[in-house]
């Protein structure tokens, strides 16, 4: 049995999932520690993945709040083509709508990318060094 960890979150760009393994388990129940890396059937370092940027959950709110924005000055200008002595204002409502699409892009650009990798992914070890079990095991 083989015990690992992903350490690093996937940064923008990077379509590979990377896996340290860290412990071996024998079947005695001796554990072996193996710093080895995974690595994907021809040898790569890491995993392919398929990755989802989280690209609506970014910048959807910004975007809807964008369009509400436009919305409204365009209402504001068509009122205010009808009516030539009265003019209309919406200022506060537009830099309310500028503030909330802000706010929305504050609080959601900074989501990270997460990468998926199939269930049942056939994924290799490399272990840098050679491993001896002689302390363990006796040859017969």
């Amino acid at each position: 049995m083989f015990f690992g960890e992903q350490q690093k979150a996937l940064i923008q760009g990077q379509a590979r999932v990377f896996i340290n393994w860290t412990t071996a388990r024998t079947p005695k129940g001796v554990n072996v520690r193996i710093d080895a890396l995974g690595v994907d059937g021809l040898g790569a370092a890491g995993v392919p993945a398929w990755v989802d940027l989280h690209f609506w959950q970014r910048f959807g709110n910004s975007i809807m709040l964008s369009f509400i924005n436009d919305a409204i000055a365009t209402a504001a200008n068509n009122a205010s083509k009808n009516q030539n002595d009265n003019s209309i204002k919406v200022d506060n409502t537009e830099d309310a709508a500028k503030d909330m699409a802000n706010t929305a892009l504050e609080n959601s650009i900074n989501i990270p990318p997460t990468g998926y990798i199939n269930q049942g992914e056939l994924i290799s070890i490399i272990v840098p060094r050679d491993t001896y079990f002689t302390g363990v095991y006796d040859i017969r």
